[in-house]
């Protein structure tokens, strides 16, 4: 059941049934190869490889009608009727990369990165049911990779790196236009420059700041949540922390935290300077490790982490927020000559909370409750 609007009484909800019926293939195939070389001075370190995959996606979708909701006395269970088929799809794509990287080291405290990648992307779209309804096209691109460190003193690293980025826009869910044609592939730049700082091997610190821009990025159709608009251009900014300690021997702490403000700065339809949905401005994980160890024959601990996230936007151009949450998790490792065994407790406190918002602000998605995975492995 999709909600539609509450009525002028403020208590009366209209609905609609919706239905998805996916099927879904894929197929990765890859390979990178390295060598190692010097000329002169210069150490060059060359990587070389392609992938290939293919995707289809087959969907069915279902819409019917279904009886007002009461908000002051809701009736659960009502049964939808008039249902009927409002389009049943088939996406298929295709896509073959090359990319090369040379990370050539002219100086023992300096490495520059060159690369590049070129693809190809065929991309199908259309009736499922008739094969001379579906749009067919086809996409070539060249997206470079430049990259710089140097080591200034001992311990401190300054970088700097540029990348683009072409990713296909495959309809999914309702990822889908509202006249059925294929949305263009995605394309980003993104810059980021910051410096690394190591002590001793024991404390490795790292701060950078980003940005990146994105264009042709679908995103709920205001008009129906159930398909799907592009945006112009979307812009994130932010600034990155990453961090390791090992304090004593058996003992290491990892955190991370991220600052992310993103914006759409170039579209027909939406104001610029909105925020983009789904994108907290704070998010963050402390993770610790305890162990102790009796030579080489056997070790054991315990692990311990906090994730974080502040609240997000539920849906473009909208108020509705998603609240925040933090989330315990933890577990038990063990090693012993060539066995190991491990159990991981994800949500520690069995927290009821939400990701994200989905279909256009009028739904959210909950978070996974407590979860135990346990393992146990034999190396030969």
């Amino acid at each position: 059941m999709a909600p539609v609007a509450v009525q002028e009484d403020g208590r009366t909800l209209t609905r609609r049934f919706n239905h998805f019926i996916e099927r879904e293939e894929e197929l990765l195939w890859g390979g990178t190869s390295f060598r190692r070389w010097r000329t002169g001075e210069t150490v060059h370190t060359v990587s070389a490889g392609f992938e290939y995959s293919r995707w289809s996606y087959d969907s069915e979708f279902l819409r019917g009608s279904v009886t007002p909701l009461d908000l002051g006395n809701p009736v659960y269970g009502a049964e939808p009727t008039g249902i009927f088929q409002l389009a049943h799809s088939l996406d298929r794509f295709q896509q073959v990369g090359f990319h090369v990287q040379n990370a050539m080291a002219p100086h023992p405290d300096v490495v520059l990165l060159v690369g590049g990648r070129v693809d190809r992307l065929e991309l199908e779209t259309g009736e499922a049911e008739e094969a001379s309804a579906r749009t067919e096209s086809t996409h070539t691109q060249f997206t470079p990779r430049l990259g710089l460190s140097w080591e200034v003193s001992r311990g401190v690293l300054p970088f700097a790196s540029y990348s683009r980025s072409f990713l296909a826009s495959p309809a999914f869910g309702f990822v889908r236009s509202r006249d059925g044609s294929p949305f263009p592939p995605q394309e980003g730049a993104q810059w980021e420059g910051g410096v690394r700082f190591d002590v001793q091997g024991r404390l490795l610190l790292t701060l950078a700041a980003f940005r990146l821009d994105r264009s042709n990025v679908p995103t709920a159709d205001p008009s129906d949540p159930s398909f799907s608009v592009l945006t112009g251009l979307q812009r994130s900014r932010g600034l990155e922390f990453l961090g390791s300690w090992e304090p004593s021997p058996g003992v290491s702490i990892f955190g991370s935290y991220a600052y992310t403000d993103t914006r759409v700065v170039e579209d027909t339809n939406l104001p610029e300077g909105t925020r983009l949905d789904n994108v907290p401005y704070h998010s963050g994980r402390i993770w610790s490790r305890w162990s102790v160890r009796s030579g080489l024959d056997w070790e054991a601990g315990v692990n311990a982490g906090v994730t974080y996230s502040s609240s997000v936007l539920a849906a473009l151009n909208q108020d509705l927020e998603v609240p925040g949450f933090t989330v315990l998790d933890g577990g038990l490792f063990a090693e012993w000559n060539r066995w190991s065994a491990q159990i991981s407790v994800s949500n520690l406190t069995d927290q009821f909370y939400f990701l994200r918002g989905a279909f256009g602000g009028s739904g959210v998605i909950p978070g996974d409750s407590r979860r135990i995975i346990t393992s146990l492995s034999w190396t030969r």
